[in-house]
């Protein structure tokens, strides 16, 4: 069992596949097959990291989509606040 985890900007060929090496006293690997699954998980112009697959939890909270959207719901409350300053209230009209 091969564990990767791909992040979304692989897509356009800027993000990373974070591979999960397995414990080798669980899960004994062929490293033949290995050479071959890593191969088929390579895309151009993305990176691939390698961690031990415990920590696969970790890397995947920090390399995925989740602090994207964090940024993203970050800004929408700034705009929230600025736009509460800016805009007449409804109870002057």
């Amino acid at each position: 069992m091969f564990c990767l985890i791909p992040n979304t900007p692989v897509e356009v060929r800027q993000g990373i596949v974070v591979y999960g090496v397995p414990d080798e006293r669980v899960f004994p690997v062929d490293t033949a097959v290995e050479a071959q699954v890593l191969e088929l998980f390579r895309a151009p112009g993305s990176r691939r990291g390698t961690i031990p697959e415990r920590l696969l939890g970790a890397a995947a909270a920090i390399s995925s989509v989740g602090p994207a959207y964090q940024a993203l719901l970050a800004e929408a409350r700034s705009m929230q606040r600025y736009v509460r300053v800016l805009a007449p209230s409804s109870r002057l009209s």
